[in-house]
């Protein structure tokens, strides 16, 4: 999800979505009380095993973690928040070949 956060003064922060080929960052927000909470998340993609010829590339959640928290009056409102996860699909390829 990218955030964007309206601050005193009319200045946005903005936490865009890293999209990646083999991790993938986004982020997300919730109040906590009068404060509001950044939060990080990662994503890594991942090789699992099929049968024995096929593997399955997959996204699976990594991390979330505090990215940045707003003190009350330190934040206006959240004007954006768009989710921009990693697609949620299996995708066969075939087994790497041992060196």
């Amino acid at each position: 999800m990218s955030v964007s956060v309206r601050l005193p003064g009319a200045r946005v922060d903005t936490w865009r979505a890293i999209p990646g080929e083999t991790r993938w960052v986004d982020y997300s927000c919730d109040r906590a009380g009068d404060d509001l909470v950044v939060y990080v998340h990662t994503f890594r993609r991942v090789r699992e095993r099929l049968d024995r010829t096929q593997d399955l590339l997959l996204w699976k959640p990594g991390t979330a973690r505090v990215a940045r928290r707003y003190a009350a009056g330190e934040w206006d409102e959240v004007v954006g928040a768009d989710r921009e996860w990693p697609p949620a699909e299996l995708t066969q390829v075939p087994r790497r070949r041992p060196a």
